[in-house]
């Protein structure tokens, strides 16, 4: 809920090796994507002025 909401700060544990613990690392994985992308995003905001 929290990745729904924008913050991409959120992170689950990964433990184990299960299907669970793969989908786990891939939210995270997902989560430092569009944290990076909401930075870059912010970035050229502020390049263009807008």
């Amino acid at each position: 809920m929290a990745m729904r909401d924008g913050n991409f700060r959120k992170r689950l544990t990964v433990s184990g090796d299960g299907v669970m613990s793969e989908i786990a690392a891939v939210f995270n994985e997902v989560a430092d994507r569009n944290l990076h992308l909401t930075g870059e995003l912010a970035r050229v905001r502020r390049m263009v002025g807008a």
